[in-house]
């Protein structure tokens, strides 16, 4: 999954590894495009977090995995009480618990 994020956006995080990547010091061309192989659907979060200083996480992304995410770009202070994973703890979480308990016992 390709993702466009502008020059002026990653200058506002200057000690982000995604502002590094852009920069002069490490790209030849600084406007060429720069290839991070990476998850894509977490990449999504972890701009939300830039963007934004927030994000609420589908029931498919794990906070520790975005908060490992967002240590690999080098995003410092990240304020865990404004990463809401509540859907992930949320009722389908303990009806898949019951379920699964069930299921276990049944064996």
């Amino acid at each position: 999954q390709a993702y466009q994020v502008t020059r002026s956006f990653l200058a506002l995080h200057p000690q982000t590894m995604l502002a590094k990547s852009a920069s002069k010091q490490w790209q030849k061309n600084p406007e060429s495009e720069v290839f991070i192989d990476r998850d894509g659907e977490m990449f999504r979060h972890v701009l939300s977090y830039l963007r934004d200083g927030r994000v609420d996480l589908p029931v498919t992304v794990a906070k520790k995995g975005l908060l490992l995410e967002l240590a690999f770009y080098g995003v410092e202070g990240v304020d865990e009480a404004n990463i809401d994973d509540s859907l992930v703890k949320g009722p389908q979480t303990a009806h898949a618990k019951v379920y699964m308990d069930e299921v276990c016992a049944s064996l």
